[in-house]
């Protein structure tokens, strides 16, 4: 496939014209055609637009569509749209040229096959070999997202796990707080205890703590303890800011920190009485 040889630039009426023209043409198509997708209002107009131009879509196309119908959607049940496009991104995955295409494409894609839990392995296995060849632009962003996939669709895919590991090691310091609360959840949930990415996680969680929320204390305290990663400063930091924030916590949040000192055996009362003060209230 020629790179940027999808879909054709229309005339001058405006339409995008024919798949397969190629040069920069097409790309200026494709980018036509993605901004009709973003320019849709909800998940059915998205479907509607790819039951009449899924033939049109290159991989940024499926990329945007199933990114947008997985932040959209509320369906228990996954749209049959999705399952075509997932079908769609396989084959356009596995014949692109990906100087054409950018990391965030990739994770994008990633991101909402887990999202809308489709059962799309190839699909992901395409992706993995893709990010693979291209792990050095992946932004924290990226990497996030690549790594949450895999954790909740439960894929342990060790080459891409450490080459994740190795790359957000380099980049940890651009990280905000929901990025390492989401990459301490993906690792928990994968069982993965990385050590040296672990341990980045939590100086750079200390340097940022008087900014981190109660959700991503809780999901951060959670994956540590899951994981039986001792790191006494890091809980001691995270039980005075929850303690702070205590007020602003939901019960979940609650039942999170209490479970994790419980499960780490760190007695902290100060917070025990905070957390068992606050559900009291939220109970009545």
């Amino acid at each position: 496939m020629q790179k940027g040889g999808e879909s054709g630039q229309g005339g001058k009426d405006g339409n995008r014209g024919h798949r397969g023209e190629g040069g920069l043409a097409s790309k200026w198509g494709g980018r036509i055609l993605n901004k009709e997708i973003v320019a849709c209002t909800g998940v059915q107009s998205i479907l509607d637009l790819c039951r009449t131009s899924m033939n049109e879509f290159d991989v940024v196309n499926t990329a945007t569509a199933l990114n947008r119908i997985a932040r959209n959607s509320c369906q228990p049940s996954v749209p049959q749209g999705a399952l075509e496009l997932a079908d769609l991104a396989l084959k356009l995955w596995s014949s692109s040229e990906l100087d054409f295409y950018q990391s965030r494409h990739i994770s994008n894609t990633a991101w909402a096959v887990a999202k809308l839990s489709l059962v799309a392995r190839p699909l992901m296995t395409a992706l993995s070999a893709a990010s693979m060849q291209i792990m050095s632009q992946f932004d924290t962003q990226g990497l996030v997202n690549m790594s949450w996939a895999l954790a909740a669709r439960q894929l342990c895919d060790s080459p891409l796990l450490a080459a994740i590991s190795a790359e957000a090691l380099l980049k940890i310091t651009a990280c905000r707080p929901q990025d390492l609360a989401n990459m301490a959840w993906s690792l928990a949930r994968l069982r993965m205890c990385d050590y040296p990415l672990l341990s980045a996680i939590s100086e750079a969680v200390l340097r940022q703590i008087s900014a981190t929320t109660p959700h991503d204390l809780s999901i951060i305290a959670w994956s540590f303890a899951k994981i039986e990663f001792p790191d006494t400063p890091l809980m001691q930091s995270i039980s005075a800011q929850a303690i702070a924030l205590i007020p602003e916590c939901n019960v979940q949040q609650l039942v999170n920190l209490a479970w994790s000192f419980a499960k780490i055996q760190l007695s902290d009362i100060p917070l025990m009485h905070s957390l068992s003060s606050s559900s009291i209230r939220l109970l009545h």
